[in-house]
């Protein structure tokens, strides 16, 4: 376990990725995005009692790459509507696209790789990590989520035995003046 501040020893610089664990070939494969998602005119009527009621009235937007943007709005002024509608209207689009057909030939691809693959013997997929069920092994994954915890929870050492000592001090101190006070 590395200590407060330390990289971690598990952690090693041939590994391929980063000190949060993104894989830095992945990532570099992935290019810069520059698609702009903008809407124009954007309507939603719906019926309440059978009367036409317009939610959304022609509304327009953009949404660029690599900037954080902040839909806001009264209560009661249609930013889950909008974002519905948008979601609705993506993925249509997406459905519609030639990426989206890429996708999927790509799982029919996977699949038909599942069918050729020869079968593993059962007592190879208990042995080998290759086919465990997670990631890591349940006592591996135990002291890693307890070392976090003891962190959150105790901080550093340091910060224990602070405590501990205030908490003794406070202790002496509150009884020491109710003896005074009682007439112990």
């Amino acid at each position: 376990m590395a200590a407060k501040g330390e990289r971690d020893p598990s952690f090693s610089r041939d590994s391929g990725k980063d000190a949060d664990g993104v894989d830095k070939e992945a990532m570099g494969n992935l290019g810069k995005q520059t698609s702009i998602f903008h809407w124009e005119d954007l309507c939603y009527d719906i019926k309440i009692k059978g009367e036409p009621r317009k939610l959304l009235d022609h509304v327009d937007g953009w949404v660029e790459p690599g900037t954080l943007t902040a839909l806001m709005g009264a209560s009661g002024a249609g930013k889950t509507t909008l974002l519905d509608t948008l979601a609705r209207d993506y993925a249509e689009t997406w459905r519609e696209s030639t990426e989206y057909q890429e996708v999927k030939n790509e799982l029919a691809r996977k699949r038909e790789l599942v069918k050729t693959r020869p079968a593993v013997d059962p007592q190879m997929r208990k042995k080998s990590p290759e086919y465990s069920e997670f990631a890591a092994r349940f006592w591996t994954q135990f002291r890693l989520c307890f070392y976090r915890v003891c962190q959150q929870y105790w901080k550093t050492p340091s910060y224990i035995y602070a405590k501990i000592a205030l908490s003794s001090l406070t202790v002496r101190f509150s009884f020491g003046i109710f003896g005074m006070l009682v007439g112990c």
